[in-house]
């Protein structure tokens, strides 16, 4: 990709200047993040300054920026999605060590004697930690 020329470099100023309000305003409602919100529209004008002499003008440019910033957000909750699916696989593979290939307790990792009445904060959070790997297996 080659180095934007001078004129396209002020006309992504220009358009900045006019649309970077309503971009971010546009942003902060979708991901509800301030700092996010301005890198995807810091992005959006990057990619707007590496692509402006393939934009053709059949639309406005306000509507072209939009699509840019859409396609932007788009791509961060994909993303989003991908690390999280990628937690819970690890999440599933961490569960092995309690159980075996049919899904039952494996015997050295059976639970102990159940007691409610006696749980500390600490057993607690550590029992909804396997529980919630739990249902994750199911």
């Amino acid at each position: 990709m080659s180095e934007p020329s001078p004129e396209t470099k002020k006309i992504i100023a220009k358009l900045f200047n006019e649309h970077s309000d309503f971009l971010y305003n546009y942003t902060i409602t979708r991901v509800n993040d301030e700092s996010l919100a301005e890198d995807l529209v810091q992005e959006t004008f990057i990619s707007a300054l590496n692509n402006y002499e393939s934009f053709k003008g059949n639309s406005k440019t306000s509507t072209w920026l939009i699509a840019i910033l859409k396609n932007k957000i788009i791509d961060f909750y994909r993303k989003k999605v991908r690390e999280y699916h990628k937690e819970s696989l690890d999440d599933l593979q961490s569960t092995d060590e309690y159980f075996d290939e049919k899904g039952h307790w494996k015997k050295d990792n059976l639970p102990g004697p159940w007691k409610f009445s006696s749980m500390d904060e600490l057993d607690r959070s550590e029992f909804y930690e396997v529980l919630r790997r739990c249902l994750l297996r199911l």
